[in-house]
């Protein structure tokens, strides 16, 4: 099976992965099987519950038009199904937890589940406000984003030999985490942050009823046996992992308030790093009363003073406050798989040695860590029988786009330190065409393409999406305002519709 670590496979006795997985929705309690298909025998239970969402669906939309809480545009793109619908389904695949423990983590299919079109529509609406105003300061994507920051912390000489590193990875954030708690802190948020009773047009009544609906009707596959998710978000209505990431900001909250200003402190979902210049006798006091006050959030923590990681940035503070950073790498797997990238869509235009290129020069500060972080990145491809034509023409393309050709010849560090100020700001620019991305996106009218096609070709079409429509329609796209926006047709067992 595949492990949610990118191009690394796992294999394990039958028995082993039913015992973990079986534990794991024993443990979270988050799902309640309502019917069991081999038991059962009903060939059509299936396509009752999709009709009754879907039936469910328009009600509820045709009762926010009603009361004008939703505008005809917002009725039709949340009421916009594909020709074909599908229950979602459920697998687990296998990855490690922060003490390198081999564990299954839940992974739901939703890409033709009748909530889709609410899910996407309401990410679209709130994302921007979120991630681009709200949480912009503390939210990261990678551990990369770390590094800057770090580098900053140390020339206001805010880093000290006694200096904690501390990373906190949040247990089953997806199952934890109660509907009502979820809505309440939504609520929260709306209140919070915008100022009318609308946004765009939608009234915030409306978002907390459509959210309702979603949180209450997460029904699934798994194991011929059809699930409800009763706690939690599943992973593939992607509109809930704002729901969670809206929910930890406010839990966030606490530790901020014992946290002094010139301190660092990010998110990357359920990944947090911050540092400290507390006694750890105060620090473990603190962390005792956060855990304490809210049992939803249960959490792995590590605090270090000297060699700590963060997704994947691996950070060494050295004596005299010297600090060294570079790509982590978790050596029981490496060199023998392909680079693992977190947040690898925002250079999708780059083949993978380039973005791993990337990811090395924004970790590594000084130019021995990058040439030995890219001596491992060709090692790993030849491992992996790529042509060194292949790899040495990757090379070439990278160091030729970034204007540094002189470091294929020698490794200087002023050329390196020019190298590393485009990369960032290449970084930077990257970001900011996300943002702009979000923003532009919560005023469109989307209509959504289905494709089974993947890798570059998906890239291309993305990049020239009317190409895959009918002739018919060809021209009536851009006349009428409406965005075209492919999606990748996930493969469906044969009894999800």
């Amino acid at each position: 099976m595949t492990s949610t670590k990118n191009n690394l496979r796992y294999v394990c006795h039958k028995n082993m992965f039913d015992a973990k997985t079986n534990d794991y929705m024993l443990r979270t309690k988050a799902y309640t099987e309502i019917e069991n298909l081999q038991v059962s025998k009903r060939q059509d239970i299936v396509q009752q519950l999709l009709n009754t969402m879907v039936n469910e669906i328009e009600t509820l939309l045709t009762t926010l038009y009603d009361h004008e809480l939703i505008t005809t545009l917002q009725y039709h793109q949340m009421n916009c199904r594909p020709a074909t619908i599908h229950l979602d389904y459920m697998s687990f695949n296998p990855t490690t937890d922060e003490y390198e423990e081999v564990m299954f983590e839940p992974s739901i299919i939703s890409t033709l589940s009748p909530l889709m079109p609410i899910c996407r529509y309401l990410h679209r609406l709130l994302a921007p406000l979120y991630y681009n105003q709200v949480a912009r300061l503390t939210t990261v994507t990678k551990g990369a984003d770390l590094i800057q920051r770090l580098e900053f912390y140390q020339q206001q000489g805010y880093l000290q030999s006694s200096t904690y590193f501390i990373s906190i990875c949040i247990r089953d954030p997806y199952e934890s985490i109660s509907h009502s708690e979820l809505l309440k802190n939504l609520k929260h948020f709306l209140d919070d942050y915008i100022m009318d009773d609308k946004i765009q047009g939608m009234n915030l009544m409306a978002i907390i009823k459509l959210t309702e609906f979603l949180l209450q009707h997460q029904y699934f596959l798994y194991n011929n046996c059809i699930y409800q998710q009763v706690q939690g978000g599943g992973t593939g209505l992607y509109f809930l992992e704002l729901l969670i990431d809206i929910y930890l900001f406010y839990w966030q909250q606490t530790i901020l308030a014992y946290q002094n200003q010139n301190e660092i402190f990010v998110r990357c979902f359920s990944n947090l790093f911050l540092t400290s210049n507390e006694a750890k006798e105060k620090l473990e006091l603190i962390f005792d009363k956060i855990k304490k006050k809210d049992s939803y959030i249960q959490y792995d923590i590590q605090m270090k003073t000297e060699h700590i990681h963060f997704l994947d940035a691996q950070i060494h503070h050295w004596h005299k406050q010297t600090l060294q950073t570079e790509v982590y790498h978790d050596w029981k797997v490496e060199p023998y798989i392909m680079p693992t990238m977190y947040d690898a869509s925002a250079f999708s235009s780059w083949n993978l040695i380039q973005t791993a290129l990337i990811r090395a020069v924004l970790c590594c500060a000084q130019v021995e860590d990058f040439q030995h972080e890219q001596q491992y990145i060709e090692y790993s491809y030849i491992f992996n029988r790529f042509s060194f034509n292949y790899i040495r023409e990757s090379l070439d393309n990278f160091f030729t786009h970034f204007q540094v050709s002189d470091l294929t010849l020698y490794y200087d560090q002023a050329t390196y330190d020019v190298l590393r100020r485009s990369v960032r700001q290449y970084d930077e620019e990257n970001k900011e065409k996300i943002m702009k991305s979000r923003e532009e996106t919560q005023k469109q009218c989307i209509w959504y393409s289905y494709s089974n096609l993947t890798g570059s070709d998906l890239y291309r079409a993305k990049q020239n999406p009317r190409e895959l429509l009918p002739a018919y329609l060809y021209d009536n796209f851009d006349s009428q305002g409406i965005t075209i926006e492919i999606v990748h047709l996930a493969k469906y067992p044969s009894n999800t519709n």
